[in-house]
């Protein structure tokens, strides 16, 4: 009997909310041959707030999306 892991099962989801706890998980659901919705309340995308903080635990997760490069492009050290 096969499991669910050797199966090549694809599902159709839909992720409510295009912010990073929407975006990531649909990256990573993409990633392993899902078809992937995502939806947000905005018209238009935007920057919102001052900023983002981003913990140790968040920043392992974008590097293993391939991210890394991306996260020290964009590192604001402050001025000494």
């Amino acid at each position: 009997m096969l499991s669910v892991r050797h199966m090549n099962l694809s599902f159709n989801i839909i992720i409510c909310g295009a912010g990073l706890s929407g975006l990531f998980p649909g990256i990573a659901l993409a990633k392993r041959g899902h078809r992937v919705t995502i939806v947000g309340a905005t018209l238009q995308l935007s920057e919102i707030g001052a900023g983002i903080q981003i913990p140790p635990n968040s920043s392992r997760i974008l590097i293993d999306h391939g991210l890394r490069s991306k996260l020290e492009e964009s590192l604001l050290c402050p001025s000494e």
